[in-house]
């Protein structure tokens, strides 16, 4: 009886034989070897760096994290002349929603059958707020001129803005405008608007 309740030697750990087994013995071999086999294969990863003309290390890199596009129509014809005020593009504009510090946009606005004289100009404003119930308001805004007269045909152009903290609810605005000259869009005239908001990379410190 003293025998068989005899209290075994204690193993802690993979060790050669801790339950006194030939098979106990060979699995613990086997997987000491496959431990060390896999310690050799994780290593450090090591990136080859940048060459002469290639980009350097410590360039920021972005990378896209979302986008948009719509084809609709204009909802009701434009006419300003000198002295007007900015007026919105009916049925134009976009939501991105929240932009963060360090982010990117990108919008592209193809507008169709304008028809422009002397200086007048797209308007791309980036409204939103601060959060905390604070009131929207411009945060960001682009003037591209059109290219001087023109006459009912397709006019393209495009902004980018960076923020340096973050917009919560944010939309873009297109409107039209004059500086000293007149423009007009015709009620369903073709537009295209396309958006793209890129995020930094994060890198390890």
């Amino acid at each position: 009886m003293a025998q068989r309740n005899e209290k075994e030697a204690g193993a802690f750990g993979v060790t050669p034989q801790s339950f006194k087994s030939a098979t106990a013995d060979k699995q613990n071999r086997e997987v000491s070897s496959q431990i060390a086999e896999l310690q050799k294969k994780v290593a450090a990863v090591e990136t080859a760096a940048p060459g002469e003309d290639e980009t350097p290390a410590d360039t920021e890199l972005f990378a896209l994290r979302f986008a948009g596009y719509a084809w609709p129509y204009v909802t009701g014809a434009v006419s300003i002349t000198s002295g007007s005020p900015d007026l919105d593009v009916p049925g134009s504009g976009f939501g991105p929603g929240n932009l963060y510090k360090g982010e990117k946009l990108d919008f592209e606005f193809h507008l169709d059958q304008v028809t422009a004289s002397g200086l007048a100009y797209f308007k791309f404003d980036v409204l939103g707020n601060a959060g905390q119930g604070s009131p929207e308001a411009v945060v960001a805004t682009a003037q591209p001129y059109t290219p001087g007269t023109v006459s009912n045909r397709t006019v393209f152009a495009g902004a980018f803005f960076a923020f340096d903290r973050r917009i919560y609810n944010a939309r873009l605005r297109v409107r039209l405008g004059s500086a000293g000259g007149s423009i007009s869009v015709p009620n369903l005239a073709t537009m295209l608007q396309r958006f793209a908001v890129y995020s930094p990379v994060r890198r390890p410190s």
